[in-house]
């Protein structure tokens, strides 16, 4: 006798909540859907029933979908079309492999509704995610779907409908870091191309009647974190996989600018590097003579007047290191809290040298996964944490160290490190391998 695999029903919720991380994970996803249908433009938007549940929708003027691949694809858990195709009609490079975007509205309320327009065609469906229980088989739960003509211009609209717990979770707080997600999901070297070069790509956020008094009837355009030119040292560039760089360092308080050939990786036998690599890592002093001249530089160019605190929670907002793939961030790089690089355990082994978490704001691109060989897992929460992977992080170090060095003699020499025994300084002179490592 021969059987075969018979799905329970409640893989969908497994699918949904137990693989995307959370709410704001679930409209990331949703995003980036619209990314792959080649939209121009997003709206999501935030309402309420009258008696008070959760009304959320997220609505794109992409390519849309005809009835086959809804049912064909859309309904496919964890298909490998976009893996497949890659890149969309337009051009752009899929966000969305893996599959599984389309549960994140699981998560996000009890109820959908789903409109998609294709060539004059409006496909409709609804399903209730409480109908995947664990009594009932995958195939046992039926969805109709159902087509009709139409003059509306192609397009996706999907319509969450959740409890007034879903509701009540949407709280000031979570709002705000719903923002900064989407902030931080883009990436801020889009604002250093030309209108010509951007591939045109918006998101806007509107909030009609919901719990919260500061975000009540607002709309808000979400713009990628800036890239702040106040720095007081900078290092950016490629990197390629056969050791050769294109990098300048950048030092403001010398106003020394250079290349960095002299840089150079190397890796043991269990790390791996392959693919080109762009960096930019900004650096901040963040002493009180630092801080003093961010708020004067800010100030001369036309911003609002910040107090010292403000300025320090500018540089909290953008501080950590993110990897960006095809614009977009792969979390949780860059998160607050996450210092995946050990920035902050190095710093505390060496203060005067070291750069802490809260210092660096950086951006490291990374090519596809063929190319590059770094894997987004199925969880989205992050890299698989294999040879390349430890490569990555190697030669990434590797870097920061070199421009700590850098940073670190012009602290010395200027006054402006940490005073060291002299004791100590003939120790780090006799530690210093940086010259038989690049040998």
């Amino acid at each position: 006798m021969k059987k075969s695999f018979r799905p329970s029903a409640r893989l969908i919720g497994t699918i949904g909540e137990d693989i995307i991380k959370d709410m704001h994970a679930a409209v990331v996803e949703l995003v980036k859907n619209s990314y792959d249908a080649d939209a121009n433009d997003v709206i999501i938007t935030f309402d309420a029933t009258e008696d008070n549940r959760l009304l959320l929708s997220v609505k794109d003027a992409g390519h849309g979908m005809r009835e086959e691949v809804v049912i064909n694809k859309w309904l496919v858990p964890s298909t490998s079309d976009k893996l497949k195709r890659r890149i969309s009609p337009k051009g752009r490079v899929m966000q969305g492999r893996k599959g599984i975007g389309r549960f994140a509205a699981a998560i996000l309320g009890e109820k959908l509704e789903l409109e998609t327009v294709a060539d004059d065609v409006k496909t409709s469906l609804s399903i209730n995610w409480e109908d995947f229980v664990e009594s009932k088989y995958l195939d046992e739960v039926l969805i109709d779907i159902s087509t009709s003509g139409t003059e509306a211009e192609n397009g996706t609209l999907f319509y969450i409908e959740g409890s007034d717990e879903k509701l009540d979770l949407w709280n000031d707080s979570e709002i705000e870091y719903l923002i900064k997600e989407l902030r931080k999901l883009l990436t801020p070297m889009d604002n250093t191309k030309t209108d010509e070069e951007k591939d045109e790509f918006n998101i806007t956020v509107v909030f009609k009647k919901i719990k919260s008094e500061k975000f009540q009837n607002e709309t808000i355009e979400i713009k990628p974190l800036p890239l702040l030119d106040y720095y007081d040292y900078r290092i950016s560039g490629k990197i390629h996989p056969d050791g050769t760089n294109s990098l300048i360092y950048q030092n403001k308080n010398s106003g020394i600018e250079e290349d960095a050939k002299e840089f150079n990786f190397y890796l043991n036998d269990k790390e791996k590097f392959t693919g080109i690599v762009n960096v930019d890592f900004r650096i901040f002093d963040r002493d009180p003579e630092a801080i003093e001249n961010l708020v004067y530089e800010l100030f001369n160019s036309g911003e609002e007047k910040l107090g010292k605190n403000e300025a320090k929670n500018l540089l909290n907002d953008i501080s950590g290191v993110s990897i960006f793939r095809n614009r977009f961030r792969i979390r949780p790089y860059g998160d607050d809290g996450n210092d995946w690089l050990s920035l902050d355990k190095k710093r505390v082994q060496n203060p005067a040298q070291k750069i802490g978490a809260n210092q660096i704001s950086g951006i490291i691109e990374i090519q596809d996964e063929e190319i590059s060989n770094l894997v987004e897992k199925s969880a989205r929460d992050g890299l698989k944490e294999d040879a390349y992977y430890d490569g990555l992080i190697s030669v990434i170090s590797q870097l920061l160290t070199f421009v700590e060095l850098k940073r670190y003699s012009f602290r010395q020499k200027t006054g402006k490190g940490r005073k060291t025994h002299v004791f100590s300084s003939q120790i780090e002179v006799l530690t210093d391998f940086s010259a038989v490592k690049n040998k």
